[in-house]
């Protein structure tokens, strides 16, 4: 497979480094330079009644320095804008003004988790390989005469759970167009991978959704067969600043775990009090919601006692 790159938008302002300032002002001095040539060569033959090949000769040397100043001008769009590029390897990043960076190898096992924005009007994907996770954000086109884009409803098709539209703002922006055959190509190399997270914890543990098992540490639940699961809130003070915190307890016969992330803002989950730390497993919050919504649509429907 050749590489197929996207590009990629940010919807928040980003502060520009000092090299990627000079970077500009050369790119435009070159752009202002471009057209003082333009205007030389184009402008003053004319005045002084030049000949018609001195006239061609002009027209040859104005049409050269636009097209350097159309160059110019595209290089500093792609400049303000990242690029996503999948090749034989994996996935690889560029944000603006940056290096390229490997986010995902098709040498390991990889996670993909599609989760749609409440409105209906954005959708994240989130990529994890168990080193690493990233975010993207779709932009989704609104219905025309009644139907859904291809795109969105490739997008929509594969979801997992829903997020609040203010879920993560900062994510570098995809097109939707893009994000229908981004998808495809990860599932020409994995078709497995979608619903599959692979996390780390914070103190460097596994925690891995995969198909029917849940590994957190050195529990296994078995999503097919009887386990216990409620998600409830707490608050908790981590030196002088006081959190809120999501938490999911499952148990599954003696295995007993709570996966634990930070809360955006108040959410809708009851308040308890704050689970047992030696169950704790911290979880990144982006990769949180597609977790939660799976365990809840798998768990035994019954009532789950309070983590002992």
């Amino acid at each position: 497979m050749g590489a197929v790159s996207f590009p990629l938008s940010f919807e928040q302002a980003r502060a520009s480094s000092r090299s990627s300032t000079w970077a500009r002002r050369r790119a435009w001095f070159l752009v202002a330079a471009a057209a003082l040539v333009a205007l030389v060569f184009d402008g003053v033959p004319l005045l002084l009644g030049a000949s018609p090949a001195v006239r061609l000769g002009s027209a040859l040397a104005s049409v050269a320095a636009l097209a350097l100043l159309v160059g110019v001008a595209r290089s500093l769009r792609a400049r303000e804008r990242g690029i996503l590029t999948v090749d034989d390897r994996g996935v690889s990043r560029a944000d603006p003004g940056g290096a390229s960076r490997r986010i995902l190898s098709f040498d390991e096992p990889f996670g993909v988790a599609v989760m749609l924005g409440e409105g209906g009007t954005a959708a994240w994907l989130g990529l994890s390989t168990g080193d690493r996770t990233s975010l993207l954000k779709v932009g989704l086109s609104a219905k025309k005469h009644g139907v859904a884009a291809s795109g969105t409803l490739a997008i929509v098709s594969r979801a997992i759970c829903t997020v609040p539209d203010s879920f993560d703002g900062a994510s570098p922006l995809l097109d939707e167009a893009s994000a229908e055959r981004f998808l495809a190509l990860l599932e020409e190399r994995s078709k497995t991978a979608f619903g599959r997270l692979l996390l780390t914890g914070t103190a460097g543990e596994r925690i891995v959704l995969d198909g029917d098992t849940l590994h957190v540490q050195d529990a296994r639940i078995r999503l097919d067969g009887p386990f216990e699961c409620t998600t409830f809130a707490f608050y908790e003070r981590i030196g002088r600043v006081d959190g809120i915190y999501e938490a999911t307890w499952i148990k599954q016969g003696s295995q007993e775990v709570v996966l634990v992330s930070s809360v955006g803002g108040e959410g809708d989950s009851p308040i308890k009090s704050p689970p047992p730390v030696a169950l704790r497993h911290a979880v990144d919050r982006a990769f949180f919601p597609p977790l939660r919504s799976v365990l809840d649509a798998r768990q035994t429907p019954r009532a789950a006692p309070r983590p002992s």
